[in-house]
């Protein structure tokens, strides 16, 4: 047995010789390599193979072997890249940083009505035709996403149980002009941009 060691549970760490260990479990740590050093081990209820939890305390991490659930409360990840508005985004080897969003890119060629998932995106309506967009009811307040008149065709922006407050109209001037829409309320949404009456 190693020293400064804290083993709780029937032949935990029973093989470690390692220091500076915390294993909990039955025949916890029994199968891994005996110099363990600054570990925490919980292992399984019927001992042997990977742990539930595997720490390390020198590197200050810990990894949870099985899915991971929060029913209460909120995940804090605060790595020093967070800030208001970031996303939790994953590389190919799922590590994950704080990145802010990209805006999606979504091309229409008649009429279209705005959905949820069109929030910060962009939206090329490109129609040889008059087209309409519609801003429904029930868009989160905050939401936003900017359009831009692709095609020859007029462009209108019309609301479904939606006031929407512009200062020089809901039909965008021309082609290549970009406007946007940002929701106030659920039922109140701000246009601006390059309108015409």
């Amino acid at each position: 047995m190693g020293n400064d060691n804290t083993f709780i549970g029937a032949y935990a760490g029973s093989r470690v010789t390692g220091r500076g260990n915390v294993i909990v479990g039955f025949s916890a740590a029994a199968f891994l390599e005996p110099n363990l050093n600054d570990r925490l081990i919980i292992g399984t209820p019927s001992g042997g193979g990977q742990p539930l939890l595997d720490g390390n305390f020198q590197d200050k991490k810990l990894k949870v072997i099985g899915d991971f659930e929060i029913t209460k409360g909120a995940l804090k990840i605060a790595d020093g890249t967070q800030s208001l508005g970031k996303v939790l985004t994953s590389d190919a080897n799922g590590v994950a940083t704080w990145q802010d969003q990209k805006s999606a890119v979504k091309t229409v060629s008649a009429d279209y009505t705005l959905l949820e998932e069109d929030d910060h995106s962009y939206i090329f309506v490109d129609s040889v035709t008059a087209a309409t967009i519609t801003v429904p009811s029930g868009l989160p307040p905050g939401f936003n996403c900017e359009i831009i008149q692709e095609g020859a065709g007029d462009v209108y922006l019309s609301g479904n149980l939606v006031n929407l407050n512009a200062g020089s109209g809901t039909h965008i001037r021309t082609r290549y002009s970009l406007v946007k829409i940002i929701m106030k309320t659920d039922t109140t949404g701000i246009l601006t941009g390059d309108f015409v009456q």
